[in-house]
């Protein structure tokens, strides 16, 4: 059977055919040894949020690193007509050896800002189109889209799922690591084995389909005591059949527990009205003495959801927002582009470009993204400009240069405090779910200059 799913090495390999023939077309020719500088940006919000979390740029040092293509597949390029013999062997020796600048993972960004620098032969540059797209959208969607729940949870704890609902198997490892660094728990072992973060404990949720395979529930909850000390939080789903009854079975089994020093951890709320349940459980689980029971909400919630249940004043101690998260259900739509902003031939000679068509209006230059801060550390402004200004503190840090790493990649705990940090510096207006804020962001005049040139050029 073909495997659907494609090995990191096969990532490269991942392009439309006319990149392959632009690029042959390109190195025939000895245009494709011009140096090229090209800017990945996104160029609108994400539906109504107000800021982005960037994501996707391990995966984008450690696949450009290795950069490589199977001499089978270059072969079929070539007998298909796609390719030329001489760019067929180019090909099969190819190796990174530009530069690579980046915003860290993790690092609040807007739209319009070049979030991805690359530098290298316009050639290389354009075999990496898709790749540089692609590798950041999800991660940056799923990632803008959870800290959201994270912020609408006021500091209560959360989770995220990853195993199921997701956009296909590849992604079940992605959500997880993002999780992590989001400061949720890693819920699939597989995950913590390979990332070697078992030291944050995994959630567990009884569920329906357990509690069913026994003939009461209160059966269910006796056999799920064993195994509770594995986890950092473990939870009971008491609406099977009837919450009610399902309730009074597990505060039953709960209270014989605590007599012998153990305890099943909390309740949770998967289905009907989650405010009007955790009413209930909190009134019924206080008035058997057990006010220190978390209990734990599903039930599709998203950021949107989670702050209106804050708002109303919800019984809820843990919020797992899991499917909407997943697909980013409301906006599952990064609209990346990747533009070519300056040209290096070969003679030496400095070609500013950008895309002029309104609405799509693309920056030339090598750029830098700074960020200016208030007084208090909160963000106030960022700027594009050169990288030969000195506007501020600059944003897009050099991973790679001359095909070398020259930065290392942090550790999804030195994420996890970057993240910590990053988020420090929004504003309140920019943490708020339901109103959409416009953060401040300019063009430096130099870059102005350059493209008012450009336009009466073109």
């Amino acid at each position: 059977m073909t495997r659907q799913i494609p090995l990191n090495s096969e990532i490269p390999s991942l392009e439309y055919a006319q990149i392959f023939t632009a690029s042959s077309i390109l190195f025939d020719t000895g245009k494709g040894q011009d140096i090229a500088t090209f800017d990945v940006t996104i160029r609108e919000m994400p539906g109504k949020k107000n800021f982005m979390l960037l994501g996707g740029i391990e995966e984008l040092v450690q696949t450009i690193l290795t950069w490589s293509y199977d001499k089978a597949f270059i072969d079929y390029l070539f007998e298909e007509k796609l390719i030329s013999k001489t760019f067929a062997h180019y090909l099969k020796t190819i190796h990174f050896k530009g530069d690579v600048l980046a915003m860290p993972e993790g690092t609040v960004c807007f739209p319009g800002e070049p979030v991805i620098r690359i530098t290298t032969s316009l050639c290389d540059a354009n075999l990496l189109t898709a790749f540089l797209i692609n590798v950041i959208c999800y991660p940056t969607l799923f990632l803008s889209k959870a800290v959201r729940v994270r912020i609408a949870s006021n500091g209560k704890p959360y989770f995220f799922a990853g195993a199921m609902r997701t956009f296909g198997f590849e992604n079940v490892l992605k959500i997880q690591r993002y999780s992590y660094m989001l400061g949720s728990a890693i819920n699939v072992p597989y995950a913590s084995y390979l990332y070697g973060v078992g030291k944050r404990k995994p959630s567990i949720g009884f569920y329906h389909a357990l509690i069913k395979s026994f003939p009461t529930e209160q059966e269910a909850y006796e056999h799920f005591l064993p195994w509770t000390k594995g986890f950092g939080l473990t939870t009971s789903m008491v609406d099977t059949y009837d919450v009610k009854k399902g309730i009074q079975s597990w505060i039953k089994v709960e209270k014989a527990a605590r007599l012998r020093g153990e305890s099943l951890g909390g309740v949770s709320i998967d289905s009907g009205d989650v405010f009007a349940l955790s009413k209930f459980l909190r009134q019924t689980l206080d008035g058997a003495d057990l006010q220190d029971t978390p209990i734990v909400a599903y039930s599709n919630l998203d950021e949107f959801k989670i702050a209106e249940l804050e708002k109303r004043g919800a019984d809820i101690n843990v919020y797992c927002a899991f499917t909407e998260t997943t697909s980013v259900s409301d906006r599952p739509v990064l609209e990346a582009v990747y533009k070519l902003a300056v040209i290096q031939d070969s003679d030496g000679k400095t070609h500013y470009t950008a895309k002029l068509t309104p609405g799509k209006t693309s920056l030339p230059g090598m750029k830098q993204v700074f960020r200016i801060n208030n007084p208090d550390g909160t963000f106030k402004e960022d700027v594009i400009g050169l990288e030969t200004e000195s506007l501020s503190q600059p944003l897009l840090v050099a991973y790679i240069k001359n095909g070398k790493q020259v930065t290392q990649l942090p550790t999804l705990d030195d994420i996890k405090t970057y993240i910590d940090t990053q988020l420090d510096g929004l504003s309140s207006q920019l943490k708020e779910i339901t109103t959409v804020h416009q953060y401040p962001l300019k063009v430096s005049d130099t870059i102005n200059n350059i493209l008012d040139t450009l336009k009466k050029a073109h």
